[in-house]
């Protein structure tokens, strides 16, 4: 199997370990999700070094590296190191959010929550330099969109890409992020990636 699939009335969540320390989150609405991937990604060799439990609230998943868990209750999932240090939770109200405004393409959003202490950039792929997005909203999408897609580091040792042909806005401002918005989508598609730095992220990207 390429992971797990946990299905409720707002849409479909598939939880996909791409090797030990990256995972893709896929959420769409309805009970499909489109084939493949992102053509920068390309294709990838299944991957089955991971195991899972599953109970009636919460869903656990395993591998090498990462320990994670879905709340089957609101969907909201949470990355953690194998020995269950936190590493990033998405918000546990509404974090996958469908917009079809009355005028205009629809948007999808994503939140997560950060304690203070924790520091957000945008890469830069062209020269590989950090865009802070404390106190910010921008746009984070590559210049170099055909070859590269958006990119968030965070100074506790993960990385957020997000697979999106169209431009991704990223809003840190206090009472409304962090959060990535997702212009012209109907379909959430982002990669968790552990690290210890920078580098380590960027050899997946």
């Amino acid at each position: 199997t390429d992971g797990i699939y946990l299905q409720s009335a707002y849409g479909l969540l598939r939880i996909s370990p791409i090797n030990s320390n990256v995972i893709r989150v896929t959420f769409g609405k309805g009970s499909q999700l489109p084939d493949g991937v992102h053509p920068i990604i390309g294709e990838q060799k299944p991957f089955g070094k991971w195991k899972y439990k599953d109970s009636p609230k919460i869903l656990e998943m395993i591998t090498e590296q990462i320990y994670l868990k879905v709340d089957k209750t609101t969907g909201a999932v949470s990355f953690m190191t194998r020995k269950k240090q936190p590493l990033m939770a998405e918000r546990s109200v509404e974090a996958k959010l469908f917009e079809q405004p009355l005028q205009g393409p629809p948007r999808t959003r994503f939140y997560w929550e950060i304690p203070k202490n924790e520091l957000l950039s945008a890469v830069n792929h062209g020269i590989k330099t950090m865009l802070s997005l404390k106190g910010t909203a921008r746009y984070i999408t590559p210049k170099n969109h055909t070859e590269r897609l958006p990119l968030v580091l965070s100074n506790k040792g993960y990385g957020l890409m997000v697979a999106a042909g169209t431009p991704v806005f990223c809003c840190n401002l206090p009472g409304n992020g962090p959060q990535i918005c997702i212009e012209n989508s109907t379909v959430l598609d982002y990669y968790f990636i552990m690290g210890k730095d920078a580098e380590e992220i960027y050899a997946f990207c």
